[in-house]
């Protein structure tokens, strides 16, 4: 969950709807407005304070690794043993993308082979971009999770910022405290 590190939409102290660079319209870390409930989008007018904003942030990671557990399961008997950076991989992936399961099935099984090689061909994401009416390599993002997630190197823990973002609850149960 690697979007909005500019804190972009964040004004008079409340997260607003910004505009991205490829021309849809998010709030905070990237919660796409096109992809929302009318509800959630009528209580983003009125903005998101940083508490508010950190208590959606922290449900859609508990939400998003759940989904990455469940997809793993249908891969492996042994998903707990996926390193904590690979699924921090699939969790930005999940994230930014939707289901891994339908969308990418090929890169469920090479974590689930342990083959980095096609970990890294399978995990390349492309987005519409609105500016340029085509869809487009999201190449930083890919080197990110090159160099961040998509290896067996340092084993041990997830990054800082999503062990910031999870609660203790969400680490007791996946065994991260």
């Amino acid at each position: 969950m690697r979007e909005n590190p500019e804190n972009k939409g964040f004004t008079n102290g409340k997260y607003y709807y910004y505009q991205t660079t490829n021309g849809n319209w998010d709030l905070g870390p990237g919660i796409d407005k096109a992809k929302q409930t009318d509800a959630f989008n009528k209580r983003a007018v009125r903005g998101f304070t940083p508490t508010e904003m950190n208590a959606e942030v922290m449900q859609r990671a508990k939400n998003t690794f759940a989904q990455v557990d469940k997809a793993l399961k249908t891969v492996t008997q042994f998903s707990d043993t996926v390193s904590p950076q690979i699924k921090e991989g699939l969790a930005d992936i999940r994230y930014q993308t939707g289901p891994l399961v339908s969308n990418y099935p090929k890169l469920l099984k090479a974590v689930a082979t342990g083959n980095v090689k096609d970990m890294a061909n399978e995990s390349k994401v492309y987005f519409w971009d609105n500016k340029k009416k085509a869809m487009s390599f999201d190449k930083k993002r890919f080197d990110t999770r090159m160099k961040e997630n998509f290896h067996y190197r340092n084993g041990g823990h997830l990054s800082r910022n999503v062990l910031r973002l999870l609660s203790k609850d969400f680490r007791t149960i996946n065994h991260l405290a």
